[in-house]
């Protein structure tokens, strides 16, 4: 790569470290009617890259087809249906059918038990047809959190199943309930085996006095602080609720988690088959729910939230039932929980507005994953993030200028998505002999990874400000409690935005993704991916259309026209080979701060 194009790489780096003002910017089109069509592929591609691993070409040009037939808010809507109905793909037994496939005997030391959890991720994330479902697994394992470290045990559990595939059981069961309810969420994640590893609820006693012995506190404390409703009491729309002083009123106190600790009591694995079921101390099994064992469940009565009372006597099922109904039906749920989720599939600072009709979703409906994360996608807040103006400025040229709503309506993309969409969208194609994305672990370059939360806590705070104007910045009257966040900021540090771009370089200019392993020669393995350029390529003699291009399928649009020219001026003074000046345009613009904020 020659001096100028490098430097295309070290000013775009520069500007995702700083501030910039909100993008504006303008696309050429040779008619009104392709005018429109440009706008409605922005509609498009935007939506699917919040729906989706990365808006692929192919789905692009579907979901505009229908926006052109029905509507375009129909047609968003229907694709979310669709998605909806579409069968569950999930990751442990294709896990096991690529460990079946490149011929792994799965318990020998050489396997490297965590290389296909991440195969199995990579490729569904790339592949899989059910991509909405997938999205929301993903938004769901940081909301739920649980690490794979601990779970790295090459043995088999008491059902003959691997140990180290527990954690994609784990999200296996996040997949299937992003179509289910909320509170299937959090009961699942509350019996499964990992979570009961992970914040130490399995083989929870009830006290003994005598022995110094009291329930352990670390579940009950985070299903109420992250998995359901949050620390301080909330309005509908997200906003506070205040005591009379004007001090945030808590949502539970040392008394609530102490009840709910003791509900939590007596779980242990589920007993294998010719299993002891008298003892709490069951073999591990970590592919069915945690079983009660009921003489270590206390069986005292336990007065929860809102002075919700569990009877005596009752059993553990019975005790947690109502525990989770408890949480499921507080008015903290939904405006908690819906933040979250706007957060993690569209942007970081959701409106008052937005989170009450996710509000009024979830409670008209329960929870119903399937109405509220409709609510979180096609809100109009969402849908008219992005505005457009079109105009005639030529006999034969209409302009769309291309706005957005600033800072309040947007969000740093997730490493992990990003990279991941810039797969997709150059139709990353695996020379693995099975066909399949053998992509490994990729938190090296992201400080994000597959189930590489370093806490419960997640990869990033939702809270989070990272140091600037941003912390004294006082957010509209749209933004709940006023203060504005950038909860991705939190990782994106010099030295991962560095390997970034490093790793985004050496794939443009290789138009190959190359990942591999070597452990001591057994079982290593590469997988080269060959990125398709042709597209742009055959724009190359036209810098202007190149750069209108790229701005659309990478940028929604984003592109400012200060950033647009000057990219077009430096395309224009290359070398005229068209390999080159697409490699340059794309990496430009891969790497553009208005490429990693998406609105």
């Amino acid at each position: 790569m020659n001096r100028r194009l490098c430097t295309f790489c070290v000013v775009a780096l520069l500007c995702v470290t700083t501030s910039f003002p909100a993008f504006a910017g303008s696309i050429k089109a040779g008619s009104e009617a392709e005018a429109q069509r440009i706008r409605k592929r922005i509609l498009a591609t935007a939506f699917l890259d919040k729906a989706t691993f990365g808006a692929k070409d192919i789905d692009v040009d579907a979901l505009v087809l229908r926006m052109e037939q029905i509507g375009e808010k129909p047609a968003l809507e229907e694709w979310v249906d669709d998605q909806f109905g579409l069968q569950p793909s999930y990751l442990e037994p294709l896990a096991k059918q690529m460990m079946a496939d490149d011929g792994v005997d799965p318990l020998v030391a050489d396997a490297w038990v965590q290389r296909y959890r991440h195969h199995a991720f990579w490729h569904t994330a790339m592949d899989a047809p059910d991509q909405l479902r997938q999205r929301v697994a993903w938004a769901l394992i940081q909301i739920c959190v649980i690490n794979d470290g601990m779970f790295n045990n090459r043995a088999v559990d008491v059902t003959g199943e691997l140990q180290y595939l527990a954690p994609l059981h784990y999200y296996d069961q996040l997949i299937k309930n992003a179509s289910g309810s909320y509170r299937d969420v959090v009961m699942d994640v509350s019996l499964h085996p990992c979570m009961g590893n992970f914040l130490s609820a399995l083989r929870n006693r009830k006290a003994n006095v005598s022995l110094n012995r009291f329930p352990d506190e670390n579940y009950a404390r985070e299903v109420m602080q992250l998995f359901t409703i949050g620390l301080y009491e909330l309005n509908a729309d997200g906003s506070f609720q205040t005591a009379p002083d004007g001090s945030l009123i808590e949502t539970y106190d040392n008394e609530d988690i102490k009840a709910f600790a003791r509900v939590f009591t007596g779980l242990k694995y589920a007993v294998g088959p010719g299993g002891n079921t008298n003892t709490i101390w069951t073999p591990a099994n970590f592919h069915a729910s945690m079983e009660a064992h009921e003489a270590e469940h206390d069986t005292d009565a336990k007065t929860l939230l809102n002075g919700a009372v569990l009877p005596a006597g009752q059993t553990t099922m019975q005790d947690i039932n109502g525990a989770i109904d408890n949480l499921a039906n507080h008015p903290n749920i939904a405006p908690f929980i819906g933040r979250r989720l706007i957060q993690r599939m569209v942007k970081s600072n959701p409106s008052k507005g937005h989170i009450s009709r996710v509000t009024q979703a979830w409670q008209s409906t329960n929870g119903d994953m399937k109405s509220v994360i409709k609510a979180v996608l096609l809100d109009d807040d969402v849908v008219n993030a992005i505005s457009f103006n079109i105009a005639q400025t030529g006999p034969t040229t209409w302009t769309v200028n291309v706005s957005d709503n600033g800072t309040e309506d947007s969000r740093l993309g997730e490493p992990m998505i990003r990279y991941t969409a810039f797969l997709r969208k150059f139709n990353a194609a695996p020379d693995y002999p099975t066909g399949r994305f053998m992509l490994s672990d990729m938190k090296w370059h992201w400080t994000q990874g597959f189930m590489g939360s370093p806490s419960v806590f997640n990869f990033y705070l939702p809270d989070h400000q990272p140091a600037g104007d941003i912390v004294n910045h006082q957010g509209s009257a749209r933004i709940p409690n006023g203060t504005l966040h950038a909860p991705e900021f939190e990782n994106e540090t010099s030295v991962v935005l560095n390997r970034a771009a490093n790793r985004y370089r050496s794939e443009v200019y290789t138009e190959k993704s190359t990942h591999w392993l070597i452990n001591n020669g057994a079982y290593s393995f590469k997988n080269e991916m060959t990125l398709d350029f042709a597209e742009a390529k055959a724009l190359a003699s036209n810098p202007e259309a190149l750069v209108d291009h790229l701005n659309v399928k990478l940028a929604h649009g984003n592109l400012d026209d200060t950033f647009r020219q000057t990219l077009i001026d430096a395309l224009s003074q290359e070398s005229t080979d068209a390999t080159t000046r697409a490699r340059a345009a794309i990496l430009s613009v891969i790497v553009a701060p208005q490429t990693a904020v998406t609105r």
